[in-house]
């Protein structure tokens, strides 16, 4: 089992033990997305968009078949390939490029026109460390205007003192330009997320550390050359006890853009309130530049999916689920104040959950899921 069906399963078991009080903040507005768009395999695990083009490009698997799809913003398919490995991440350079990480530790470069390979690497391992195995992990993968590729990833979520994490930036012929790299020395590591800014070429990493009772969110800025800046290692506003407020079930998702992150995460108010959506800003020196919580109107759970940032007007999209209800879209301003929420009621598990937001040049939505992909 894969470590996002995994967290997906033990979401589901908590969320359905707990007993949620009411007290949300808003109401959002239903809608039925214009057109909507049957993905040809069951799971989808990124999308991106080519902002020079408009095309968009998702990878995704069904089974131990892996697949690459490319679409125009009209969601009508281009062209799909297909592969007996899994991905995990794409992105897409300045000359439209496209890049692919493969589950067997393989970053695949392809040609945008016919989507055929034309060169590929095979990436160094990142080790478990000694008296830890079977750790479970997985990876990030951003890239800046200038082109660097960065790939993050990570291992030993869940189990005490097993976290390793590393960063490696890669150019376009696929060498390896550095690393770095760094273990966690005390606590369980319970999740893990990258941020690039494409303007300033900074990095970001933000994550979940248990220590006992103690929730703790670390976040992490280095700069294009993996150099370490800046460092926090619990956030005030997004650290908490299993008790008491703050997020305490959630993986960082997170996107950054002009020297500022931003990171969605879902977990408790400290009144103690059910699940609510929280999206935190951050600047280059790590100090929160604004912080909002989203919550419906009954005692329900809403859970961040994924999260865009709208080049043009900085505007940011959060996208997310209504457990057992449907799924959410929610636009911020550049204050991280929410603009308009809107709901679609549609259930059906897995089939029903967002997973992936992108942006065009226009500031059109696109929101994807397992099976699954529409225009707002």
């Amino acid at each position: 089992m894969r470590v996002r069906d995994w967290r997906y399963v033990l979401l589901v078991l908590v969320l359905v033990g707990i007993s949620l009080t009411v007290g949300a903040q808003q109401t959002p507005t239903s809608f039925q997305p214009a057109k909507v768009v049957t993905l040809g395999f069951q799971t989808l695990d990124d999308m991106t968009i080519d902002l020079a083009t408009n095309v968009l490009y998702i990878v995704g698997c069904s089974g131990d078949k892996g697949f690459l799809a490319k679409y125009d913003t009209d969601l009508d398919l281009k062209r799909q390939i297909s592969w007996d490995r899994t991905p995990y991440r794409v992105v897409v350079d300045s000359k439209s490029f496209v890049y692919v990480i493969m589950e067997d530790r393989k970053l695949l470069k392809f040609n945008p026109t016919n989507l055929e390979v034309v060169d590929e690497a095979v990436m160094e391992p990142l080790e478990e460390k000694s008296g830890c195995s079977g750790c479970m992990g997985t990876y990030e993968m951003g890239i800046t205007a200038n082109d660097d590729i960065y790939v993050f990833r990570y291992h030993g979520a869940g189990k005490p003192l097993c976290g390793r994490l590393r960063i490696t930036r890669y150019n376009t012929d696929l060498e390896p330009q550095g690393s770095t790299s760094w273990d966690i020395e005390e606590g369980t590591l319970r999740s893990a997320g990258m941020a690039v800014d494409p303007t300033s070429s900074d990095v970001y990493v933000s994550g979940q550390i248990r220590k006992g009772d103690e929730l703790c969110y670390f976040l992490k800025r280095f700069d294009g050359q993996l150099n370490k800046k800046q460092e926090r290692d619990c956030l005030n506003s997004m650290s908490g006890t299993i008790s008491g407020g703050g997020p305490q079930l959630a993986e960082p998702h997170m996107v950054a853009d002009s020297g500022f992150v931003y990171i969605a995460t879902y977990g408790k108010l400290p009144s103690g309130r059910g699940l609510d959506i929280w999206l935190e800003k951050f600047n280059s020196e790590l100090s929160s530049a604004g912080c909002s919580s989203w919550g419906w109107q009954d005692p329900e759970a809403d859970i961040a999916k994924g999260i865009a940032i709208d080049t043009a007007t900085q505007d940011v999209y959060v996208v997310g689920v209504r457990i057992l209800r449907g799924m959410l879209v929610i636009k911020y301003d550049n204050n991280v104040q929410p603009l308009w929420s809107k709901a679609w009621k549609v259930w059906g598990g897995r089939g029903s959950i967002p997973e992936a937001v992108v942006i065009d040049s226009s500031s059109n939505v696109y929101v994807g899921g397992d099976g699954f992909i529409f225009k707002l």
